[in-house]
């Protein structure tokens, strides 16, 4: 009995000491929010860089830069932090994500685009071959449809969202251009 006393008044002043702190309750500019730190927007690139170390992955354009940083284990998480010409900060936030993934559009969508928007790959890798184009001479398929595809490359990204993990693979076809877009469970998900 004493002992769940003692516990439940340790935690009360503890609860209690934190209401009462000086700044009222308002998050302090180190406070963890994104990526274990917080990032306020007109944070300009040399503060970001002393905050956070270098990032993963730059990529510029006319309206700034684009940075990544890979946030967690398995590198299945990953921040992008967008800076204006001018190097200040103008948002920020997870970059891979589900539904950011969804807006790609097969035939519209560029490998630029793709860096932009995720940053490179977890890895790149051949498509695999279905099962009639592994029957060679019996499959239906047209040479120069056989040797586009070998020209193809899987870019592999993931996510992971409610404990679960998910595996995205965006096929890029030689020209540099999404020709598909498959979003899965991951079979090897370890979080369950």
């Amino acid at each position: 009995m004493r002992v769940r006393l003692f516990v439940c008044l340790t935690l009360l002043c503890t609860i209690v000491a934190g209401c009462a702190s000086s700044d009222g309750g308002a998050p302090h500019p180190a406070s963890p929010t994104l990526f274990g730190q917080r990032v306020v927007q007109g944070l300009n690139q040399d503060q970001l860089r002393a905050q956070r170390g270098e990032p993963f992955a730059i990529y510029t354009n006319d309206q700034g830069s684009i940075w990544f940083y890979n946030t967690a284990i398995r590198d299945m998480q990953r921040d992008r932090v967008v800076f204006d010409t001018q190097k200040q900060l103008i948002t920020s936030g997870p970059a891979w994500t589900r539904a950011a993934f969804s807006l790609v559009q097969a035939q519209t969508w560029t490998t630029a685009q793709l860096l932009q928007h995720f940053g490179p790959p977890i890895r790149q890798e051949m498509p695999r071959a279905g099962l009639l184009q592994s029957l060679g001479d019996d499959a239906p398929a047209s040479n120069v449809q056989a040797e586009a595809d070998t020209d193809s490359r899987n870019w592999i990204y993931g996510s992971r969202e409610f404990n679960r993990y998910f595996i995205v693979t965006i096929t890029v076809d030689a020209k540099g251009v999404v020709s598909n877009i498959e979003i899965s469970a991951d079979p090897n998900n370890t979080t369950q």
